[in-house]
């Protein structure tokens, strides 16, 4: 095996459902948000009620072109804006949050 050890993993369990592109619950909840929102933007605003469907729609395609790449993606997302709500939080603006465990 040219010197290397082989370990044979289960990558397909860290990855999130997937349907198009776009994680299966995020899908599922933006699409009833979509319908819900059109039906009752169309019946008290007529054809301008399309434009909150309108804007999920492109909401959803942002997150197909943010995991393009990366399934997990939205996890890295989601970590970032946490670290951007702790640092409004304390006011602190000079130093950061690592997890490297480095200058202690």
């Amino acid at each position: 095996m040219n010197g290397k050890d082989v370990y044979f993993t289960y990558n397909g369990l860290n990855r999130p459902a997937m349907v198009r592109g776009v994680p299966l619950m995020l899908l599922l909840s933006c699409g009833f948000l979509a319908t819900f929102t059109g039906f009752i933007g169309v019946y008290f605003l007529g054809i301008f009620g399309l434009v909150f469907p309108l804007v999920i729609g492109a909401f959803l395609f942002a997150v197909k072109i943010i995991c393009e790449n990366d399934p997990n993606a939205l996890r890295v997302v989601k970590l970032s804006f946490s670290g951007m709500i702790l640092k409004l939080k304390h006011g602190d603006w000079i130093t950061g949050f690592d997890s490297g465990g480095y200058g202690q």
